[in-house]
């Protein structure tokens, strides 16, 4: 049986074999650059629930970043992965008052976010005056805060370090 002959007689299978070979190789490659995750609780801290991370270490400012806690926050054991909006990013000024997050750049564009920090420090049940100050976002740092009022973020325990950052996240749902 010539050549020809056989690739007539076996064209489905090899098209079969292509195909899984190729889709193989696609997800191979997905998967060494993105990741889909999923927050069962993303309404106590982002907007969406799905989400395809990136693996990358840089960002910008609004992004949404993918990140591992340094250590134990409240609820949230060392290890966790989290994702907040990177609200203040190197060279910006970052002040937290009663009801707003004011994120200062270092070209002067105001960016603001509303809190509710008598609320969640009553929550916390810690004094209010510890937790109003003013932020300069350093190198190798970046101000986290999420969308819920009772978000655990920068407004409570101060700077992210870069260093622990996965990648960027993008809403898909």
């Amino acid at each position: 049986m010539d050549i020809q002959s056989l690739l007539k007689k076996h064209k489905a299978r090899i098209q079969s074999v292509l195909f899984i070979a190729l889709a193989y190789l696609a997800f191979t490659l997905f998967q060494a650059n993105y990741k889909i995750s999923y927050s069962q609780k993303a309404v106590y801290s982002l907007p969406h629930g799905l989400y395809l991370t990136e693996f990358s270490d840089t960002f910008e400012r609004g992004d949404v970043v993918a990140f591992v806690l340094e250590k134990d926050r409240v609820i949230h054991k060392k290890g966790t992965n989290f994702a907040k909006i990177a609200a203040g990013v190197p060279g910006d000024k970052v002040t937290v008052d009663e009801y707003v997050v004011t994120v200062e750049t270092p070209e002067g564009e105001i960016k603001t976010y509303p809190v509710d920090m008598p609320y969640l420090t009553q929550k916390a049940g810690v004094p209010i005056e510890d937790y109003l100050k003013t932020y300069e976002v350093k190198e190798g740092e970046w101000f986290s805060l999420g969308t819920h009022r009772l978000s655990v973020d920068s407004k409570l325990f101060g700077m992210e370090t870069t260093n622990k950052i996965v990648g960027v996240n993008y809403a898909i749902w």
